[in-house]
């Protein structure tokens, strides 16, 4: 599995890369900056979990990650992602901590997200205020057909 790199976090490396460049080539020594957990963006937003798509009984590719944002609230973001469509596709959160095929999903436990936005590309999903208390119960981002009610891929979150 890839890392999930979360934006705002290539501000902080690349900082810290000039100041240690700066101090190898005898620069006047600059004091590092204070170090943060390299799963919280300046912003305040945090990187709960991450994971890898994969398939199920249908097919994606890339990267999901639940964030905590610094009001509180929590969205799911996909990175580099891809699916051959985005008909009739919903995104939801189960308590499992991987899904190998639909029987696995509790259909009255899981989360909807909502749509997919797009079969292409970044998108996020913010995660109902109400599940917000106990969304950290939720373990992995499953695509869910809901013509069909089947599992498509899923991404299972680990901290």
């Amino acid at each position: 599995m890839r890392p999930f790199v979360h934006r705002p976090a290539l501000l902080v490396a690349a900082l810290t890369a000039a100041i240690a460049l700066a101090a190898c080539s005898g620069a006047a020594a600059t004091p590092a900056p204070t170090a943060r957990p390299a799963a919280t963006s300046p912003g305040g937003s945090a990187t709960m979990g991450t994971g890898t798509f994969h398939d199920v009984e249908g097919a994606a590719n890339g990267d999901a990650a639940l964030i905590r944002l610094a009001d509180g609230s929590y969205k799911v973001v996909f990175e580099e992602f891809s699916t051959p469509s985005a008909a009739h596709t919903n995104v939801i959160l189960v308590k499992n901590p991987d899904v190998a095929k639909t029987v696995d999903v509790d259909q009255k436990a899981f989360v909807d997200l909502g749509p997919l936005k797009s079969a292409l590309g970044m998108q996020d999903f913010p995660v109902p205020s109400a599940m917000t208390a106990g969304v950290m119960d939720y373990h992995a981002v499953v695509l869910w057909d809901t013509q069909l009610a089947r599992a498509l891929a899923v991404a299972p979150l680990k901290p």
